[in-house]
């Protein structure tokens, strides 16, 4: 049965019939953690795991953003994330916050893989 609140989906390659890629929409809970959950879901398992892997990934995200400030990164300056580092790196970890450019770009990096965010609208 569909969930009962929109939800955001996460796109995974995924062989047709014909043995060409091609984009398969999964349904995520559309919650504030989603885009960790659908990278959790896409990168650590599939859904069984998507939504424990969450907090995890905010984790990864924090510490990189905290060690990477510490190391000179301007990626993680002030001027990029629109706050100091620290504090940044505790927002992200509240489960109220979403994610955006920020994490994608380090979890990209942490998995050594390319991601793609698209807006599906339905």
């Amino acid at each position: 049965a569909p969930p009962a609140a929109p939800a955001a989906a996460v796109a995974a390659r995924a062989p047709p019939a014909d043995g060409e890629d091609a984009v398969v929409r999964r349904v995520i809970p559309a919650n504030n953690s989603c885009l960790f959950a659908a990278l959790a879901y896409a990168l650590e398992g599939g859904a069984a795991s998507a939504q424990a892997k969450a907090p995890q990934l905010r984790e990864l995200v924090a510490a990189a953003v905290r060690d990477g400030s510490a190391a000179g990164d301007d990626r993680y300056s002030e001027v990029m994330l629109g706050r100091p580092p620290d504090e940044y790196a505790a927002w992200i970890l509240d489960a109220e916050h979403w994610g955006g450019a920020t994490e994608l770009d380090i979890l990209s990096r942490h998995y050594a893989t390319e991601l793609c965010a698209i807006d599906v609208m339905s």
